[in-house]
């Protein structure tokens, strides 16, 4: 959190207001970006951790309070490049129909993320956009890391949906704007660092690992449910076996950390 925060000091041109939304942690981190960022950002302690898409919607809030009119939303393993913010906040300020906007999204190593894409809404299956030429690109969705969101979508078509506990809340919120007249913009020249699979170490380590497939697989299915008739369910059952699941097999294969990730999934099933 501190080198997020510091990143973003860095490239302050005096119109960012970091919103630090501290989820109930008890590491002690939060008093000391008190004590050296509590003079310029604003910082929210939670007596307990109320989820990721909630304590975004409680940081939007606040926002809207101190008048800002773009949100972007950062995890607290981030890092990102000196021109991002100007380059997001260009976009919105050249058209106001550009109501989210997202970066191109990097590992520590420098390989490029999930970033954003086209979606087959029916099977809720995301194909993810290229980023080569670097030129901003329209889109169906951009992925929760970095996502920058306008006052004006917020103010149409409220707030991030909190029955998502984590991901796919992107997705949908990407589909409520688009449904409401506005551009999803992937903008690959922007990026921004992720430390990836930081936050999942973490939770494998604690012994999480199998709550958090649970969630990610009721996320999914949620996600569907919202946006399709129930008619279609087999055909969702089949699109996530036939093509999610073999999806993270893929990546385990060619991503050391996703392969970690994975054996730990597979371990904690076993072991119930």
């Amino acid at each position: 959190m501190h080198e997020l925060v510091s990143s973003l000091k860095g490239v302050n041109d005096g119109s960012i207001l970091p919103i630090i939304v501290d989820n109930g942690s008890s590491s002690g981190e939060v008093n000391d970006l008190l004590m050296e960022f509590g003079s310029w950002a604003k910082i929210v302690r939670l007596n307990r951790n109320v989820g990721f898409v909630a304590a975004a919607n409680i940081g939007i809030k606040l926002g809207l309070k101190n008048n800002c009119n773009l949100f972007m939303i950062l995890h607290n393993d981030c890092l990102i490049a000196t021109d991002v913010v100007s380059q997001l906040r260009l976009l919105g300020l050249v058209c106001k129909k550009n109501g989210i906007m997202g970066p191109a999204i990097y590992d520590l190593d420098g390989n490029h993320k999930f970033s954003a894409g086209r979606l087959i809404l029916p099977l809720g299956i995301p194909f993810m956009s290229s980023s080569k030429n670097n030129l901003p690109q329209f889109v169906d969705f951009v992925a929760e890391v970095g996502l920058t969101i306008s006052k004006e979508v917020i103010e149409k078509v409220g707030f991030f949906d909190e029955r998502f506990s984590s991901g796919y809340f992107d997705y949908d919120i990407c589909i409520r704007a688009r449904r409401s007249g506005f551009h999803v913009v992937y903008v690959p020249s922007a990026r921004v660092i992720h430390r990836y699979a930081s936050t999942r170490s973490r939770l494998v380590r604690a012994n999480r690992a199998r709550r958090v497939s649970i969630t990610a697989s009721s996320n999914h299915f949620r996600f569907l449910a919202k946006y399709n008739s129930k008619i279609l369910l087999p055909l969702q059952v089949f699109a996530f076996v036939a093509f999610i699941v073999p999806s993270v097999f893929l990546h385990a294969v060619i991503d050391r950390r996703e392969r970690e990730y994975l054996a730990s999934l597979l371990r904690a099933y076993m072991s119930f």
